[in-house]
């Protein structure tokens, strides 16, 4: 069983006071716009975020694609991106000459699994292979041919260039034997006959 408590402040602190101190506390984020600190200062995304991830405690997840940083987690989110695909696909329909009582609305969620691989990494969380297949995950740890693939294609191109010469300097090395050869054959050939003609 979950117990859930919805805290709602304009200021900041009133916020962090709330909070649970307790390890392995989670906290989701729905709207943190329009906080103010204790100077009545309005704070920026980045720094409200900052207050609520500084507690090591607080594992921050959220409901919005744009709340992915500065240490939260992430979670099934609101995809901007996503949202936004789909209603110029809606347009784009429109403008082409459907009406609009024939254009359905769209009833599949455009919403995505979205996760910070640092921040889950801190947690300690675990994904269900299923999450993890069909999430996005921000700032993965690359794989040796991500880090190096600009490397690793220079080596292969070098390394095509140094076999299309060594097969070239092949292809020219038997031709001259062979020019040598065929040149050597004349040159026995002319001398057996000067010395059948003698």
């Amino acid at each position: 069983k979950y117990t859930f408590h919805i805290i709602a402040s304009a200021h900041i602190h009133d916020i962090i006071e709330k909070l649970p101190n307790t390890p392995q506390s989670f906290v989701l984020l729905t709207t943190i716009g329009g906080w103010n600190d204790e100077d009545g200062h309005n704070l920026t995304l980045k720094e409200s975020i900052e207050h609520l991830t500084h507690d090591p405690n607080l594992i921050v997840c959220s409901m919005e694609d744009a709340y992915v940083t500065g240490g939260v987690i992430g979670g099934f989110v609101t995809s901007g991106a996503s949202q936004g695909k789909h209603a110029a696909d809606l347009v784009v329909r429109y403008l082409n000459g459907e009406s609009v009582k024939s254009i359905r609305s769209v009833v599949k969620s455009p919403n995505i699994y979205m996760f910070d691989h640092d921040a889950l990494k801190r947690s300690r969380l675990i994904l269900s292979e299923y999450t993890a297949h069909n999430a996005v995950i921000l700032h993965k740890e690359k794989s040796f041919f991500e880090r190096f693939h600009e490397a690793i294609l220079d080596m292969i191109f070098i390394a095509i260039v140094l076999f299309f010469v060594f097969i070239v300097a092949v292809i020219f090395i038997i031709h001259q034997k062979n020019n040598r050869i065929e040149t050597l054959k004349i040159a026995l050939r002319e001398k057996s006959s000067e010395e059948q003609n003698d």
